[in-house]
């Protein structure tokens, strides 16, 4: 016990002398920190994703495209459409949302940059129906070159399905797909 005590403690000390060194060069740390992550101005995005549902054994598989501006060099605000389709199911899902997402930057960071976002709107569905449509995500932009990235991005996802029974009545819920996503994407 008191090894293990005695390896956690030299662990600790390490990780906070480490952690407070200063970097060698602190020029080249600022040029990290404001070097623009994508410039500011228009960013479209061309994506392929895969839906993954918990409780159904099924996956839609499909495109999507997001077309916004970036500003302030972290931040970004757009809409977008998509095409999903599942194929167990024989259905698709039209998704029709606004975007909006958050780049973060570090002095030790200069190739990966983290993001957090939001996709919110509605989805049109096989056989009439719509639906709510939306996505918290994760990710990471590597850029390619100073107008092209490559993000992967998850997260959870939710989607709803109103319709209904037949012409004149009031649409009611009828179904939901909770699950996770995946998302590689090429922005321009």
């Amino acid at each position: 016990m008191k090894k293990l005590g005695l390896l956690l403690s030299a662990i600790i000390a390490a990780a906070i002398s480490s952690a407070a060194q200063a970097p060698a060069d602190t020029t080249a740390a600022m040029e990290a920190i404001t070097q623009p992550i994508h410039p500011n101005g228009y960013m479209g995005e061309a994506s392929i994703e895969v839906l993954a549902t918990g409780a159904y054994h099924s996956a839609d598989i499909g495109i999507t495209t997001t077309h916004g501006v970036m500003f302030k060099d972290r931040y970004f605000f757009g809409g977008g459409a998509g095409y999903l389709r599942d194929f167990n199911a024989n259905q698709y899902l039209i998704p029709i949302y606004i975007d909006g997402r958050i780049f973060f930057k570090s002095a030790g960071n200069k190739r990966i940059y983290p993001h957090v976002g939001l996709r919110l709107g509605g989805a049109l569905v096989s056989e009439g129906s719509s639906g709510f449509y939306g996505a918290l995500s994760g990710g990471v932009r590597v850029p390619i070159g100073r107008h092209l990235g490559l993000s992967i991005d998850i997260g959870p996802h939710l989607i709803t399905k109103y319709e209904r029974p037949s012409y004149g009545k009031e649409f009611h819920a009828n179904g939901y797909k909770i699950g996770f996503f995946g998302r590689v994407s090429m922005d321009f």
